[in-house]
């Protein structure tokens, strides 16, 4: 792998800053906190999301990702939703970009996100969620890297 990742791959705290689009494509400001640990059987991402106009809507989604095995390109990871539910997903290195896709368990939820690395602090971050083929949302964020 020539490019060395630090999100995931090392344990950390991330700040989120960026935009949210409903179905509607309403663009709405959000800020975001993300926590990882390790352990040595499973990589945990702790995600906190928050919605800074309207109603202030908050996400948290609770990975549970397999450690990349040393080289590796891939793994596979299962989340948790308290709003929609438990989702099983993929990471996929690319160069210098992490690609994610997911599925719900239950309801046809799926999505896909991909993350840039800009630096060993700095990542750029877009998804979609979909349920079945109608959107339900998308962002766009950039995440620091703090301690």
């Amino acid at each position: 792998m020539p490019f060395k990742h630090t999100f995931l791959f090392q344990e950390g705290s991330w700040t989120a800053e960026g935009f949210f689009f409903d179905e509607n494509g309403n663009k709405i400001p959000l800020e975001g906190k993300s926590i990882i640990t390790h352990t040595e059987k499973f990589w945990f991402y702790d995600s906190q999301m928050r919605l800074l106009e309207g109603n202030r809507t908050e996400f948290h989604n609770s990975y549970e990702i397999l450690p990349f095995e040393k080289y590796g390109e891939l793994t596979t990871w299962k989340s948790n939703n308290p709003a929609i539910g438990t989702f099983n997903g993929t990471f996929v290195i690319v160069e210098d970009s992490m690609l994610s896709f997911f599925s719900s368990e239950k309801d046809n939820y799926t999505g896909y996100e991909y993350l840039l690395r800009l630096s060993s602090v700095v990542y750029k971050n877009r998804g979609c969620l979909f349920k079945g083929t109608r959107k339900i949302s998308s962002w766009s964020t950039t995440l620091y890297k703090f301690e």
